[in-house]
């Protein structure tokens, strides 16, 4: 519609809704069938809207750096001078860019939105879209212009590479947290993360406001990260001595004596005694592992409220207990100089979120089987 217009920044606009189209078109890019368009309706491949990438690549001023009252003052990166030249521009350095990134993740990128996915759609394809914006500002947009298209993909070739392998190297847990990152906030901290893990790479990247972010990012981590391992554990110990009890019976002979293995009756009891009792009882006294090893003790029992993991060995369904105690130790000694990343922090909060449904659940049965008694 805009393709003939008199201002580059108009134009611009027909020059990006092409290069979307003209992608998903191409079988070579990897948004090859993955717009979501007026024609193409959504499932789990196709996925991503042309709204959302054409509001990310405009955003990212990858044509257009600076205007002032509709003039041009600066052109960006991917821009060639005519409308062709642009557009070839726009995909070369868009598919190469992508294409890093899903060859280092394919399986992953493969999913799209499905079960499991979560990177080639929306808001992971935005992120990286992103990530180039900030790479490119880092390097200056007046330089970068002036380098044919081969030469612009080869200057940022490292910086897709570093961003593949930290989006490759992630485990089913970390996708998931990466998906759940929902809204401007969650973009903003998908962004800062991969730019951290850039950094991590190549030294001398530093876009704005990275870090500030890490610094805050430190400063506030184990503060929420000991927050929510709080209510972890008193979740736990309500939840497994709740169960206990009502398996084994009240009495010390019942859940203590029967539910609980001996090896950890005994360290119980030892700080019970060095305590001489001051928090009243001896179910005070338990640490945070201790509830893995009552639940691997009366698995029947506990499976259907503690395993994790839908499959596997019962240590290894139960293993986020040990992570959890992990984290643990991490923040109760802030001396050791030692900060949850924000990934371990959606995790524990992950790990909350889904233990207060199944705790939910667990007392709703005990009720229920009160009631029918």
């Amino acid at each position: 519609m805009h393709w003939d217009a008199d201002d580059d920044s108009i134009r611009t606009r027909a020059i990006i809704s092409k290069a979307i189209q003209d992608m998903d078109k191409d079988p070579e890019s990897p948004l090859f069938q993955r717009i979501q368009t007026a024609d193409a309706g959504k499932d789990a491949v196709r996925c991503i809207s042309l709204t959302s990438l054409y509001g990310a690549i405009e955003k990212a001023g990858f044509h257009v750096a600076r205007e002032k009252k509709g003039h041009v003052l600066e052109y960006g990166a991917l821009w060639a001078g005519d409308n062709d030249s642009t557009l070839r521009r726009t995909e070369h350095v868009l598919n190469h860019w992508l294409d890093t990134v899903r060859i280092a993740t394919k399986e992953w990128w493969d999913k799209g939105a499905g079960e499991g996915g979560g990177l080639a759609m929306n808001d992971g394809v935005i992120t990286c879209i992103n990530v180039l914006r900030s790479v490119i500002q880092s390097l200056d947009s007046k330089k970068l212009i002036r380098f044919d298209n081969e030469d612009l993909v080869e200057v940022l070739k490292k910086y897709a590479a570093a961003l593949g392998s930290y989006l490759g190297g992630f485990s089913e847990q970390d996708r998931k947290v990466f998906r759940d990152l929902r809204g401007i906030q969650g973009q903003t901290r998908r962004t800062r993360n991969c730019q951290r893990a850039i950094r991590q790479v190549i030294s001398e990247f530093n876009p704005p406001g990275l870090d500030e972010f890490i610094q805050q990012e430190k400063a506030q981590t184990n503060i929420r990260g000991k927050e929510v391992i709080d209510r972890i554990e008193r979740t736990l110990q309500r939840v497994v001595l709740e169960e206990l009890r009502r398996e084994c019976g009240e009495e010390e002979t019942g859940w203590w004596m029967t539910g609980v293995p001996k090896p950890v009756r005994v360290k119980v009891s030892e700080r019970f005694e060095e305590d001489e009792g001051k928090r009243g009882s001896k179910e005070s006294y338990f640490d945070l592992i201790d509830y893995a090893k009552i639940a691997l003790q009366n698995w029947e029992l506990f499976e259907p409220i503690l395993a994790y993991d839908k499959t596997g060995r019962k240590e290894s369904r139960i293993h986020w207990l040990n992570i959890v105690n992990d984290k643990r130790n991490i923040v109760s000694h802030p001396s050791a100089a030692i900060t949850l990343t924000m990934e371990d922090l959606a995790t524990l909060e992950e790990y909350d979120r889904w233990l207060a449904e199944k705790a939910s659940g667990s007392s709703s049965s005990v009720v229920e089987e009160s009631t029918e008694v």
